[in-house]
């Protein structure tokens, strides 16, 4: 016969018709098996005699349509001719279908694949990477087309190495997925030019051992680069390592991320959105990461679990989104060193707080009796270099936890002198410098701070005289009183009870008199400042053992100076 049926002439409707050979003439016995399908596979017994006869007569087989369509396997030899040919069609169109079926499974499998991308037990090729990213929404498309962003070269870097092979199974794929978001991290932040690598980036070692332990202030352990907990990236962790760029939209496939800490870095730009989706996140920690911008984002307010946020020394600017009052479970909050403006009032329901950085920021508003008076777990509260107003929030001296109040530099001008003695107060730092303050006499209210070891009271306009009280404050370590409008006197003699000062200022406060001679007895004295007063008469013969600044220029002081100041080690001595 010369020519065999091939699979792209069979019917595929499965509809009765004709079926004839590329030349047009009809199918016969004798053109099986079919060339390139399964057919092959069929042994029909049919006689080739017979199959000549018919094709010599001219006769055409149909399909048959009667309700018996099995495959006769074996034809009587006594069957009339056209009835075995019949039997024959009904053969060829069982057979169709099977292909038909067959090729379809195949098709689907190729596509599934394809699309995919799962080689087997096999590094992929970044073509296949890509799909296999473009596949998952994992980046985009233009990302992924350009050879000089993060995600291209993070594609390249996945096409290489044990752990960057494909699978279906959703624990490798997860673990594969986190491998690539932090590839584009690296790239997004020029980690080629990275301080330290710590192991970061390695093709020969699984992901959860892109990390170093390493010792870090007050004796603790830090584990810098990546780490894991149950085999998932849950720390990201590159404090002051030279990262330079912008955070990756991919940061967002770190789905069970717990710690992102990128302290002292220079990271730009915006937050990306899709951050909001680390849900799993307690502490993001970006402070001097110097460039970050734009306003903050409201979606933070999505982070319920968050722990600590740390913005600290960036560029934002706006007010403080309403939704950062659903952060209940916040306790550390740095937003100082930025551009923000507007009031805080959204952050008085937010209970947990226990530190709380403002300073040096725009921020308005008018603190007054309440102000956070349900911040009751505060123990930090900073909102110094602001532009407040009203009075110095002593309504927090008595919360029982509060360690460190920082108003100085604002515009706050009362401090009231409360008569109520204050229980449990734990106050040991009061900055209200810079102030306008115009009380009549010193608050007596801080005769109750029994704790307080840091008052900084330096120019402000309260009148009447120094304090005499102060002295019983005995916890004190640096008591700076300078510039201010006291009524002239000396150094009240209380002073020397407080005999832990190692920082002590009353310069250009109108003070007058000797220099006490007891200022010997204050030996962890450091700095003793003097200056610009009407101080007269000799220098004292002895001074404090660990002295290392006198500055006691600008005063009325007469006689010679004393051989042991001559031979001392001070680091500086204005005279």
């Amino acid at each position: 016969m010369g020519k065999k049926l091939r699979t792209g002439n069979l019917p595929l409707d499965g509809k009765s018709r004709k079926m004839t050979t590329a030349d047009s003439r009809p199918v016969l016995a004798c053109d099986l098996p079919l060339e390139g399908s399964s057919l092959e596979k069929l042994h029909l017994s049919v006689e080739v005699s017979l199959c000549s006869r018919e094709s010599q007569s001219g006769e055409n087989l149909e399909e048959g349509n009667g309700s018996d369509n099995s495959v006769v396997t074996n034809v009587e030899p006594k069957s009339s001719a056209s009835s075995k040919c019949v039997l024959v069609g009904k053969s060829i169109t069982f057979c169709s279908v099977v292909i038909g079926v067959v090729t379809f499974a195949v098709i689907f499998t190729i596509v599934f694949s394809q699309l995919n991308n799962v080689p087997d037990n096999r590094s992929p090729t970044v073509e296949e990477v890509k799909a296999w990213v473009l596949s998952n929404n994992y980046s985009s498309r233009q990302d992924l087309s350009d050879p000089n962003t993060p995600q291209f070269m993070a594609a390249k870097f996945m096409s290489s190495g044990p752990y960057g092979i494909l699978s279906s199974n959703n624990e490798a794929a997860s673990k594969w997925k986190e491998r690539y978001a932090l590839s584009v991290f690296y790239y997004a932040t020029n980690g080629p030019k990275w301080k330290v690598l710590f192991e970061f980036h390695r093709k020969t070692l699984p992901t959860c051992e892109w990390f170093q332990n390493v010792n870090i202030d007050h004796g603790g352990v830090a584990a810098i680069g990546a780490s894991c907990s149950s085999g998932r990236v849950d720390t990201l962790r590159l404090v002051n390592q030279g990262l330079e760029g912008t955070i990756p939209t991919e940061i967002a496939l770190l789905e069970e991320l717990r710690i992102l800490d990128l302290q002292h870095n220079n990271i730009r730009g915006t937050l990306p959105s899709e951050m909001q989706q680390l849900t799993e996140l307690r502490k993001f920690d970006c402070i001097s990461c110097t460039n970050l911008d734009g306003s903050l984002p409201s979606w933070i307010g999505k982070l319920t679990l968050m722990k600590t946020l740390g913005l600290t020394e960036n560029k934002f600017e706006g007010s403080i989104p309403k939704d950062f009052g659903k952060l209940t479970d916040l306790i550390n909050l740095a937003l100082d060193n930025n551009l923000l403006t507007g009031d805080l009032t959204v952050l008085n329901d937010m209970g947990s707080l226990r530190n709380l950085y403002l300073e040096e920021n725009g921020f308005t508003g008018t603190v007054g009796e309440a102000f956070f008076e349900n911040l009751d777990n505060l123990e930090t509260l900073d909102l110094s270099d602001n532009n407040l107003v009203g009075r110095v929030p002593i309504n927090l001296f008595s919360n029982g936890k509060l360690r460190i109040l920082d108003v100085h530099d604002n515009l706050i001008n009362d401090f009231p002198d409360s008569i109520v003695e204050m229980q449990e107060t734990n106050l040991e730092f009061l900055a209200i410098h810079g102030n306008p303050i115009e009380n009549e006499g010193f608050p007596s209210t801080i005769i109750f701070l029994t704790n307080l070891a840091h008052l900084d009271a330096t120019s402000i306009q309260i009148r009447g005289k120094m304090p005499d009280f102060l002295g019983d404050l005995t916890k004190l370590t640096y008591l700076f009183l300078a510039d201010t409008t006291f009524e002239p006197g000396s150094i009240p003699e209380s002073y020397q009870k407080l005999t832990n000062l190692k920082d002590f200022s009353v310069k250009d406060s109108a003070r007058s008199g000797n220099i006490p001679a007891w200022f010997s007895k204050l030996s962890k004295l450091i700095l003793l400042d003097l200056d610009s007063n009407k101080l007269a008469g000799p220098l004292p013969e002895a001074l404090p053992e660990n002295l290392k600044f006198l500055l006691i220029n600008r005063n009325l002081l007469t006689g010679t100076i004393p051989a042991g100041l001559i031979n001392s080690t001070l680091s500086k001595f204005q005279l």
